[in-house]
């Protein structure tokens, strides 16, 4: 007959080190999306040629029932923080990728080529020629082509999100089992 002992010692520790990986995957996993994020909201801002951290936000979403959701989004609140970035990502007038927004009888005819915006609705100054149209002034806006900078940001982070991750979750099993 075979006989077979087990040092409760070290199967003790080993149920410890097991319950202590258990108990905080969900913090390094949390670690490594956060630090992805923070990648891709690095990228996106250095597309943008921008360095200011408000304009391009970085939230975590759900941190229940063992899961981790992130998300980045641009900050459209107020003409301090672009509202107008999803027209630069996207583009405007004939260059638009997406659904023309406009439908302003100047917009349409133009061919989607140029729309008016009155001079008193905007907060601060335009670089756009200004016209006048009876007795009111409007500048004369056109299209632009799309300059991405959250696409390619997330397609870069992509690869970068599950190396965080992994690095984060890597760092806990040295730690336990050191």
């Amino acid at each position: 007959m075979i006989e077979i002992a087990w040092n409760e010692k070290n199967l003790n520790s080993f149920y410890n080190k097991m319950e202590k990986i258990i108990k905080e995957i969900p913090n390094k996993t949390k670690e490594g999306i956060e630090s992805s994020l923070k990648g891709v909201q690095a990228s996106a801002l250095r597309f943008l040629g921008s360095k200011n951290q408000e304009i391009i936000q970085v939230e975590l979403v759900n941190l229940e029932n063992m899961q981790v959701t992130g998300r980045i989004i641009t900050n459209t609140k107020g003409l301090d923080n672009q509202p107008w970035a999803g027209f630069r990502e996207f583009g405007t007038g004939r260059h638009a990728e997406l659904e023309h927004i406009g439908k302003t009888e100047t917009f349409i005819n133009s061919g989607y080529e140029y729309w008016l915006i009155p001079v008193e609705k905007v907060a601060r100054p335009l670089n756009y020629p200004i016209k006048m149209y009876g007795n009111k002034r409007f500048y004369v806006a056109h299209g632009s082509e799309p300059k991405p900078f959250m696409r390619p940001a997330a397609m870069q982070g992509r690869d970068i999100s599950t190396e965080e991750i992994q690095k984060s979750i890597y760092e806990l099993f040295k730690e336990v089992f050191k």
